[in-house]
């Protein structure tokens, strides 16, 4: 299964945009957003390495976008996250990649999914470390990290 991530930032005033210019989000963040890392082909790990970052009390989300995020994965079908961007001097100590190791990120996906996959260790790492790099070119509590899960 082959799948897309985007991590762009996006100001905040540009959040009330992207609700408003739905389904066509990818152009709309094309247009309006500034993508920062893009990891092509490993998307499909992402949902588990949330799943397991929030049983390490690491959330992502950003509370006050929560029905932003609802309503674009619901009308898209795509997972679509806003980080808490004003959390992100923590978020960028708590996805320190050296705090995560490789086999444990697959054995987690094969727990979580039941598939065995020797890619998804090393996809789950690349994916921790787009967020951690990406969360760091945020410049201002002004700004936002959208990310984008595409298939």
């Amino acid at each position: 299964m082959s799948a897309f991530i985007t991590f762009a930032i996006l100001t905040k005033e540009g959040l009330t945009g992207l609700g408003k210019n739905l389904p066509d989000i990818d152009t709309y963040l094309e247009n309006e957003a500034q993508v920062v890392a893009e990891l092509p082909d490993n998307g499909y790990s992402f949902g588990p390495l949330l799943v397991l970052l929030a049983e390490k009390r690491i959330d992502l989300s950003d509370a006050d976008n929560d029905p932003l995020m609802n309503k674009i994965a619901g009308e898209t079908g795509q997972t679509f996250l806003i980080a808490d961007t004003k959390r992100r001097a923590a978020l960028i100590r708590q996805l320190n990649p050296a705090n995560f190791k490789e086999a444990d990120l697959g054995a987690f996906y094969e727990r979580f999914t039941e598939v065995s996959d020797q890619q998804s260790g090393q996809d789950m790492l690349a994916q921790i470390k787009g967020l951690q790099e990406s969360l760091k070119k945020i410049k201002s509590d002004e700004e936002a990290l959208v990310i984008l899960v595409t298939s």
